[in-house]
């Protein structure tokens, strides 16, 4: 609704006339946006979210890179510290996701001043054989 207001307020008619000489422009850019929509959908479904995070990290490095290596952009030391930044980052979560109670986890733990993690007070499902189950 916001947006269509933004739409009739700034409304030139010239647009449709600007549609009709571009829509071979416009048409394959709604197919690949589309496309978009759909593949991230599917990467979602069947991934984790770190995994859809680092896909879109590698995409934007190999976007840096290529257009460093095609056209002679630059690239900044802050962009090399971002990208290492986030990769490192991305790799600590993981290594705390298989050992949740490993060196790296309690080191971590104990610098941020977290409280040591306790087990469910009450589960969401009762286990087998519980005096509920039978209830």
């Amino acid at each position: 609704m916001f947006l269509s207001m933004g739409v009739a307020w700034t409304w030139d008619p010239f647009v449709l006339d600007a549609m009709k000489v571009n829509w071979h422009y416009l048409l394959p850019n709604a197919l690949l946006a589309y496309a978009l929509n759909l593949i991230i959908a599917v990467v979602l479904k069947n991934c984790s979210t770190m995994g859809f995070i680092l896909a879109g990290m590698v995409k934007d490095i190999l976007i840096v890179v290529v257009s460093s290596q095609l056209f002679g952009d630059p690239v900044s030391s802050l962009q090399y510290v971002g990208f290492s930044i986030t990769l490192a980052g991305c790799g600590a979560w993981s290594l705390l996701k298989l050992s949740p109670n490993g060196g790296m986890a309690l080191a971590l733990r104990t610098l941020t001043g977290m409280p040591e993690e306790k087990g469910e007070r009450q589960p969401l499902v009762p286990e087998k054989g519980s005096q509920k189950e039978s209830a």
